[in-house]
């Protein structure tokens, strides 16, 4: 095996050092939905140094921070972005809003239907995490929709689901996911939150007495409590820390519920 020459492998420790600090302090620094002065302040600082954009970007993708980054960087400095990097953020946002709405209009869909069949249903992250923790359907991505069902109702609502317009993607011991038709949405449906060998049991009657309503695009519809959604929150961050699927955007989840809802039980 080759020796990596000195002065090459101190070039490299300084770049690796380098983008540690700077991309993800950056990153760190926009993964807010309000930035206050001094934040904006250190912003600008690090824009100034020499930003490694590719990288930025694919990190802010990785952890799903690239609505937040945008929306912060657009309104502080944009002058100090390249414009291709804004586009690039643009269009990403834009096609996120798009995908958004589309899996807010299915959940409605999906939540009168089981309304129809007096099947109890919990939505929980996506749509109804995006408003009511962050104010708005555009700052969190999601990929699919989640409902909570009772388990005496769930063969029942599988059912429906399947006979709605979608087909069975996999089951598990906890869930079970559909996609439809058109290969657009996926869809899991719970029985439980964690699987096997990470138990956290919860009884389905207490969540269903805690919910509180929610305004999702002018309809009302149930969401979890604050108290139990901080739960299931860091109960999720656990799981997918423990999967090594970990996720900034999931702990910016905390702290965003945390500082929306200041009067927990």
């Amino acid at each position: 095996m080759t020796d990596i020459p000195l002065t090459q492998l101190k070039l490299y420790l300084k770049k690796i050092t380098r983008i540690t600090c700077l991309e993800l302090e950056l990153l760190l620094c926009c993964a807010r939905t309000q930035v206050d002065q001094t934040t904006e302040e250190h912003i600008k600082e690090l824009l100034q140094q020499g930003i490694d954009w590719t990288y930025l970007i694919q990190i802010s993708a990785h952890h799903g921070i690239i609505p937040l980054l945008y929306q912060n960087l657009s309104t502080t400095y944009p002058e100090l972005v390249p414009q291709p990097i804004l586009s690039q953020m643009k269009d990403y946002c834009q096609s996120n809003i798009q995908h958004n709405l589309l899996l807010t209009q299915e959940l409605f869909k999906l939540l009168t239907l089981f309304q129809k069949h007096k099947i109890p249903a919990i939505p929980f992250k996506g749509p109804v995490l995006a408003v009511s923790v962050y104010g708005n359907l555009a700052l969190r991505p999601f990929c699919d929709l989640d409902i909570l069902i009772d388990e005496q109702n769930f063969l029942k609502a599988k059912t429906l689901v399947i006979s709605h317009k979608y087909r069975l993607k996999y089951e598990l011991s906890w869930q079970t996911t559909f996609v439809d038709k058109n290969h657009q949405i996926n869809l899991d449906l719970h029985c439980g939150l964690t699987p096997s060998y990470f138990p956290f049991p919860f009884n389905f009657e207490d969540l269903w007495q805690q919910t509180k309503p929610i305004l999702l695009l002018n309809k009302k519809i149930v969401n979890l409590s604050p108290e139990d959604l901080l739960i299931i929150l860091c109960l999720q961050v656990a799981k997918d820390t423990w999967e090594k699927r970990g996720q900034l955007l999931k702990i910016y989840d905390i702290a965003q519920l945390l500082h929306t809802h200041q009067d927990f039980d």
